[in-house]
């Protein structure tokens, strides 16, 4: 295939360079091929024009441009007059309404590097894509749409993703927004990345995950399997040398779960068991193998506490502070419960309780406080006390936070 007959439309983000690099990763057959951020479905025409995948169905969604996808898939062998690239033709591109044909269909060849009407137009006549060889491109994408009954849909992704009813089966690549780009296709508010991220660490289906090489992606799905350095085109930088980014790719399902390091006793119902049939040397061995794993997951989780989610959460609060959605709206729209997340600030039952065992008697102390309980009866008052005085302080949410855990503490649950 010749580089002049390969179907791509200009677009920000958009995977027409990339395309050969992402297919070899691709599952070859499946049930559904869904381009989830569609863009202007420089990877699904890739994958369509190869012939080498062998799918039921194939799907693009996209909020933004799911009408260049329909006139596209309806224009046929019809004709369509390609204007000059001058700034008249691009005002009156601009000023037609939505429901016009032109207006799509134009709009990834008259506009700056195949932007929006929102940016501006090309600076020059010249470029990849003359009328004639531009006319052929949209031909042979309409010709493939049509092939393959590609489905299209304009809705949220999430919203999409929840009404196919996916399985090990299908397929999704995922080319959201990415997490530092600045361009004018998508607003800030239309993805969230960490919730992208934790919708597909659940996922049932197959997918791929591109995106610049950033720590938060590395520490939720690990090492990328493909990551290479790419010029950033769209910047119009007027250095010689563009910036550059590492474009990365990463695969799954990718569900990481946790070892316990080179023990072999399996973490299930039967370990207690387990355990009583041990001789103290391999009890030892095993309570050594344990802690130095616990250590290690206590420094992780605190690092990321204080170094990711404490300032990102505080963060938060400022934006949505006398704002709609507010902060919990925000949280609970990620899967979040407020309350989960207020309690990975809180000492927990468990540690108080290991603490009691592991300390003689008579020196536990509280967290809170200067004087000794002795007693679990005195931490249980010591407890009462401060939720007395958060009820007459009128902060009624942390005095229900500290009855709550009264209650679990005194098996007060049933009342």
């Amino acid at each position: 295939m010749t580089k002049t007959k390969a179907v791509t439309f200009a677009y920000y983000g958009g995977k027409a360079r990339l395309s050969k690099s992402i297919l070899p990763h691709i599952p070859i057959k499946g049930r559904k091929f869904i381009d989830l951020f569609g863009g202007r479905g420089n990877l699904s025409f890739a994958a369509m024009q190869s012939g080498k995948f062998t799918y039921d169905n194939w799907l693009i969604n996209d909020i933004n441009t799911a009408p260049f996808f329909k006139f596209l898939k309806n224009l046929g062998d019809r004709k369509i007059e390609i204007p000059p690239r001058t700034e008249e033709e691009f005002k009156k591109l601009k000023e037609m309404p939505l429901t016009s044909e032109s207006r799509w269909l134009i709009e990834p060849y008259i506009c700056r590097n195949g932007g929006t009407y929102r940016s501006c137009m090309q600076r020059s006549a010249g470029g990849f894509r003359s009328p004639e060889n531009y006319q052929r491109n949209l031909h042979e994408a309409s010709r493939l749409l049509r092939k393959h009954d590609v489905k299209i849909s304009q809705l949220d992704w999430r919203t999409f993703l929840d009404q196919q009813d996916l399985n090990e089966n299908d397929f999704v690549f995922c080319d959201q927004p990415y997490l530092e780009s600045k361009t004018d296709t998508y607003l800030s508010s239309d993805v969230l990345p960490v919730e992208v991220v934790k919708y597909l660490q659940n996922a049932p289906f197959r997918w791929l995950f591109c995106e610049y090489d950033e720590p938060l992606y590395r520490a939720e799905f690990g090492e990328p399997i493909y990551c290479k350095s790419q010029a950033l085109n769209c910047t119009h930088s007027k250095q010689k040398a563009l910036p550059r980014r590492n474009e990365c790719l990463w695969k799954g399902p990718n569900r990481r779960t946790a070892t316990v390091g080179k023990s072999a006793i399996p973490h299930n119902k039967k370990s207690a068991k387990i355990y009583e049939n041990m001789s103290m040397v391999e009890l030892c061995r095993e309570i050594k193998l344990a802690v130095m794993e616990v250590e290690e997951n206590q420094i992780k989780t605190v690092a990321e506490i204080r170094e990711r989610l404490l300032p990102v959460l505080i963060a938060l609060r400022k934006k949505t502070k006398r704002k709609k959605p507010g902060y919990y709206e925000t949280l609970m729209s990620m899967g979040l419960n407020p309350n989960r997340v207020r309690s990975w600030f809180y000492r927990s039952h468990c540690a108080k309780e290991a603490i009691r065992l592991l300390e003689k008697p008579g020196t536990t102390k509280a967290v809170t406080s200067t004087h000794e309980l002795t007693t679990i009866e005195e931490e249980l008052l010591h407890q009462a006390d401060f939720m007395a005085a958060a009820v007459l302080k009128g902060n009624y949410k942390h005095a229900r936070h500290l009855a709550a855990e009264y209650t679990k503490v005194r098996n007060m649950d049933k009342l």
